[in-house]
C-alpha cells in the first residue's frame, strides 16, 4: 500500500505522494497500476490463467475493478487483449 511505501521511505503517507508526484510527474496510484497492468499483460499473452486468477496476482481485490482499470489504461478489455494477442 501507499502507507507501507511511505513508512520505508521515511514520509507521512501525504509528504511522500507529494514528493512522488514532484519527481515522476505522475500519482503513486497511477505507476503503481500502471506496473500491475503491465505484468498483467504478460500474464495474459503467456499463461491461460483466468482473469480472476491474474487479477489477483497482479494485486487487484476482484476482476470487476481490474477489468475497469485494465480497459482505461489500454482501451480493450483483458479477454480481448488475450484473444489481440493470439492471433499475432
Amino acid at each position: 500500500s501507499v502507507e507501507d511505501v511511505a513508512t520505508m521511505c521515511g514520509y507521512s503517507k501525504s509528504n511522500f505522494c507529494k514528493v512522488f508526484k514532484q519527481v515522476t510527474g505522475k500519482t503513486f496510484h497511477t505507476v503503481l497500476n500502471d506496473h500491475r497492468i503491465q505484468i498483467a499483460c504478460t500474464l495474459l499473452q503467456e499463461t491461460q490463467a483466468s482473469i480472476d486468477r491474474i487479477a489477483a496476482q497482479v494485486g487487484f481485490s476482484d476482476a470487476k475493478s481490474f477489468c475497469r482499470s485494465f480497459k482505461t489504461t489500454l482501451g480493450i478489455s483483458p479477454g480481448s487483449y488475450r484473444k489481440q494477442q493470439q492471433n499475432v
